[in-house]
């Protein structure tokens, strides 16, 4: 890894430092897990001092300990997940100028509180400056192995015996705390998954065992085949860490000072990631119970048959393999739909948006069911209404500048046996999108990179710039003409931008202390189980929040609100957030109507690092919605009128707590003499043309965002009568002493009707 002004050699991927010429190496002075064993933080703290040592003495100066700002507290790296392995491990990285550009470092280019050069406990060495080229990087990091060597050689056998003390200790300690076990049932929401998690606990070496018949734990029966993490193995440190949720410490250096932030991910437990059910044991097993346990070396779901006669098969949408299912029907010729209601076929219930297959013979059905370990039933019973899906034609967009989101998006939905096609800046500029493709993805890549790219002169013409205003309007088309365009997380502010949508992003403009989420697993609700981006979903999950936006929809928003934050209750999951209060009760994810098409903004990853599977269905389910599954339905209807609704609950709140302002500062006014008086006088006025200017035109908005809706002319025509009144109150107060007069605010309000016409209002836009 590099940066761009700073040559650096690293100790631990995570710490990256601004001093020139510098290694960055523990002991470490941030959160770390208490899940690795101590020995392990020792011994890298050892090895680091060694290093500096070793470096010291070669004439490479700069090494410092103990920089701040930077954690170990995220196991997804590849060298801090060793650790909970009981493996001494850190990796080494060096950051060079603009990429091995040489570079002449003055003092003036330090950082200031390190420009006197001075000695300290922690930095004994200062690099005084100087040339930095690519041969000193290289020369620092041979240094610095050739000391790892050399300090492994030297301590050889203490290292062997300790890391089997490690893996001793933690044995003993399972042994003896919970949690003594960890049980992942196969009876899930989508079972497949949940094989899928099981199998990366069994790559990264723990051992799995499996109920070979039922057995009790925690006073409660599980069934045969239920796998099962016990903890008295040495590497149980790992299970616990990737398991359990995290709480990121509260860290502050005084009682009432600013708390210190995680670096990176704060939380990132895969059972919530993944939605899959996994329960920690908090008593000890009985032998009874142990010895029903097997171990296994794979991981395998038992084998369905397709039961039932018909030529119609049946399958449910809960899990992630039903995707790879309809893309491999479609492939062999088959025909797909979804049910748009709940269905009963036989004795099993189908949620809404079910997965109906035809024109494909049963034993290609059972060889897709054996491989996905579906269960299907075939059938000839009606299935009622349901929504035609095709075969797709999928654009993803993808910079010159590069994108790891764009890297993980293309490769999920190769793993589901979608084909996307890249789309790249000329692409995009030539036009005629919509001839091309169903849908267009546009990954979390933010809009600066999306409009301008690489500036031209810094790489070779053809890979200069990004789509521009032309590539803006094509897009625009595409959508216009009955696209669907999907985002993700920072790629929905580009959206909501370039396509004008009365869509606000609450958090934007916030500072760290005022809310901060870097990366942690938050609870989500569906809005709307029955829409088809919802579909399969359960209608409470965990998605994975890094920085996103939140939302709020304006009056004239024409679409349906997917998912929200608890209203009531802080969100977090797992990991760390500072002032949830702020995204309670908004919007995650939306389905914004445009021209004839649809723009979906999913206001986060869905995706993320191809670690929450339980959020995979959101870009699913998005790309399908395209053509007669994007049109107008009776749900989007309804989600309209409650939008609507929502709005005007929201919109009279403010008005009378605004109007309360007015009121007292009219009071203000009315006790004040003098210049005092005049000032009271401006402030009442700005007030009012305040009020006048967010709260008039608020109203505007409203009365065009319920067209289409029941009722509509009747809500229109109150809301005019409202605005009038509102007007003459106003007038009311500035040209009244209410001091002499005493009317209270509420009296003001019933005088002139606006309390009645707000229920009025109300029950005509809810229909």
């Amino acid at each position: 890894m590099t940066n761009e002004w700073c040559p650096q050699v690293f100790y631990n991927h995570h710490q990256t430092a601004p001093f020139p010429a510098r290694i960055w190496i523990p002991p470490f002075a941030e959160p770390v897990s208490s899940n690795v064993h101590p020995l392990m933080w020792r011994w890298v703290n050892l090895f680091g001092t060694a290093m500096a040592a070793y470096l010291d003495d070669r004439g490479m100066p700069g090494a410092i300990h103990r920089g701040t700002g930077f954690d170990d507290w995220y196991p997804g790296f590849i060298d801090n997940v060793n650790s909970f392995r009981n493996t001494i491990s850190f990796l080494t990285e060096t950051a060079l100028y603009r990429y091995a550009t040489p570079h002449f470092y003055t003092v003036d280019e330090f950082p200031r509180d390190r420009q006197d050069l001075r000695s300290e406990v922690f930095y004994s060495s200062p690099w005084k400056g100087g040339w930095w080229r690519l041969a000193d990087a290289v020369r620092y990091m041979i240094g610095a192995s050739m000391s790892v060597l050399n300090t492994a050689a030297k301590f050889k056998t203490d290292l062997l015996y300790n890391r089997y003390q490690a893996g001793r200790d933690v044995i003993n300690r399972f042994k003896q705390e919970p949690p003594y076990a960890y049980l992942i049932p196969q009876d899930q929401r989508d079972p497949q998954t949940a094989a899928i998690l099981v199998d990366k606990l069994r790559i990264n070496g723990l051992e799995i065992h499996q109920a070979i018949r039922p057995f009790t734990a925690n006073g409660a029966q599980y069934k045969a085949g239920t796998w099962v993490v016990l903890m008295d193995q040495p590497f149980a440190a790992l299970a616990k860490e990737l398991l359990e949720a995290q709480k990121y410490p509260d860290l502050r250096e005084s009682p009432n000072g600013p708390p210190d932030l995680p670096y990176d991910v704060a939380g990132w437990t895969l059972p919530f990631q993944m939605g899959v059910e996994a329960v920690a044991v908090l008593s000890p097993l009985s032998n009874e119970a142990r010895a029903s346990f097997e171990k296994i070396d794979r991981i395998v779901l038992p084998a369905l048959s397709v039961q039932g006669s018909g030529s119609i098969y049946i399958f449910s949408h809960q899990t992630n393999a039903s995707i790879r299912a309809i893309n491999r029907i479609l492939a062999a010729g088959g025909q797909v739909s979804w049910t748009r209601k709940e269905i009963t076929v036989g004795q099993q219930n189908f949620e809404p948006g079910a997965i109906v297959a035809s024109g494909i013979d049963r034993q290609k059905m059972q060889a897709i069911a054996d491989e996905l370990y579906l269960q299907v039933i075939a059938t000839n019973q009606p299935m009622g209404q349901t929504i035609s899906i095709k075969k797709l034609r999928i654009g993803l967009y993808r910079p010159w500048v590069p994108s790891i989101d764009e890297g993980w998006t293309r490769w999920l939905l190769q793993q589901f046996d979608f084909s996307p096609t890249n789309i790249y800046n000329a692409e995009m500029q030539a036009g005629r999108l919509k001839e091309r493709f169903d849908v267009i993805i546009i990954p979390d890549i933010s809009g600066q990179t999306i409009m301008e790219g690489y500036k031209p002169g810094v790489i070779p013409a053809e890979f200069a710039g990004g789509i521009g205003e032309i590539g803006l309007d094509n897009l625009r088309a595409f959508v216009k003409e009955g696209g669907t365009l999907v985002t993700f997380d920072s790629a929905c502010l580009f959206a909501i931008e370039k396509f004008n949508l009365p869509v606000t992003n609450v958090l934007a403009g916030l500072k760290n202390d005022q809310f901060f989420c870097s990366g942690s697993i938050l609870k989500a609700e569906l809005k709307d189980p029955a829409h088809p981006i919802a579909m399969g979903l359960p209608s409470e999950f965990g998605l994975f929040f890094d920085r996103s936006p939140a939302f709020e929809t304006k009056p004239s928003f024409k679409g349906a609100v997917l998912v929200t934050y608890p209203k009531e209750i802080n969100p977090l999951m797992s990991g760390y957030i500072l002032h949830p209060e702020r995204i309670q009760g908004k919007a995650a994810a939306l389905d914004a109507a445009y021209g004839k098409g649809r723009i979906i903004l999913l206001g986060f990853r869905p995706q993320w690092r191809g670690q929450s599977h339980g959020t995979y269905k959101f870009v699913f389910n998005s790309l399908y919605y395209t053509g007669a599954l994007a049109g107008e339905t009776s749900s989007d209807r309804q989600s309209l009128q409650s939008l609507r609704s929502e709005d005007w609950q929201n919109l009279t709140a403010k008005i009378k707590a605004d109007l309360g302002k007015i009121y007292d500062q009219d009071k203000a006014f009315r006790g004040a003499q003098g210049a005092q008086a005049v000032q009271e006088g401006k402030k009442l006025d700005d007030l009012i043309a305040q009020f006048q200017k967010d709260h008039l035109a608020a109203i505007d908005e409203l009365k065009q965002g319920i067209e289409g809706t029941p009722n509509a002319r009747t809500a229109q025509r109150k809301l005019d009568e409202y605005k009038n009144q509102l007007k003459a109150l106003l007038v009311d107060i500035r040209s009244k002493d209410h001091t002499v007069v005493k009317y209270t605010l509420n009296e003001l309000l019933e005088q002139y009707r606006l309390a009645s016409l707000e229920q009025e209002i109300s029950s005509a836009i809810r229909g």
